[in-house]
């Protein structure tokens, strides 16, 4: 590892309550799509603490942000999640499935850790490059709806159901597919249902097309890079009770699943044996 790596590690550590503190704070209100007003509070202290920047309200979405600390070249990007998954409530720290509201939101992906480990990489690099005096910019691109709404589509672009007859309705539907020309397709036959259904009914139809994504594609540069990094890491000094802990929440996943981290595990470093994957 660097001598850089490790004087950002360092700086990172020395701020590491702020960032667990935040973590569980988002944990504790889990919001889901663009309705992220409480999820995104710890991100605007601690950044304005830290001397950022912030533009809020970006790409017309009202929690999106991007914080900014100081100028010039290079331009390091990070970007932040913290919206949460419907119906996952979860009760912390136990190894097993338990909601602590039932039928309520939860962090289902983990985003009230990825979003604050961000944060705290992008205190960091801030953190190193006030220490050294160097010229760079570093920004946090707050995101909301990554799990549904693509609120990552719309900063790139930028720059119910009852059995009663009522006067009106509205439904959501989210249409998911392998790959984009079957979504496509199936979408173009929604519609065609709903218009189906408008003419039987003679009623209005209004139809809004809300977001959409595309295939993922891979970007093996970054990964590599990520891979390499986490490697000089290393286990971070586990000790045997830290893997055990750790196991607890690995035995809760089904065969298929962990057949599948194994797979891609050895896919992505073939030298590597059964256990180690």
């Amino acid at each position: 590892m660097t001598k850089a790596k490790e004087t950002i590690v360092e700086l990172i550590e020395a701020k590491a309550k702020k960032f667990t503190d935040a973590a569980d704070e988002i944990w504790a209100t889990p919001e889901t799509r663009f309705a992220v007003k409480e999820s995104v509070k710890p991100f605007y202290r601690i950044l304005e603490e830290e001397g950022f920047s912030i533009e809020k309200g970006v790409a017309n979405m009202e929690h999106a942000f991007v914080a900014t600390y100081g100028s010039g070249k290079p331009v390091i990007g990070i970007l932040a999640e913290y919206d949460a998954l419907a119906n996952l409530s979860q009760v912390a720290d136990l190894g097993e499935q338990k909601a602590l509201l039932e039928g309520e939101n939860g962090q289902g992906c983990g985003h009230n850790l990825l979003g604050t480990g961000a944060l705290a990489g992008a205190v960091g690099i801030k953190d190193y490059l006030a220490q050294s005096d160097l010229e760079g910019t570093i920004q946090l691109f707050g995101c909301p709806a990554e799990e549904s709404g693509y609120g990552k589509a719309f900063m790139d672009a930028s720059g119910e159901s009852a059995n009663v007859v009522q006067p009106s309705a509205r439904l959501y539907y989210f249409i998911r597919a392998p790959k984009i020309e079957q979504a496509k397709e199936i979408y173009d036959r929604v519609n065609k249902v709903a218009q189906g259904a408008a003419l039987m009914t003679e009623t209005e139809l209004e139809m809004t097309f809300d977001s959409a994504c595309y295939n993922y594609i891979p970007n093996q540069s970054v990964t590599t890079a990520m891979y390499e990094n986490l490697q000089a890491f290393g286990l971070l000094g586990l000790t045997e009770e830290d893997q055990s802990y750790a196991q607890c929440y690995y035995d809760t996943l089904s065969a298929p699943v962990k057949l599948s981290l194994t797979q891609r595990a050895k896919a992505f470093a073939p030298g590597i044996d059964e256990a180690e994957a």
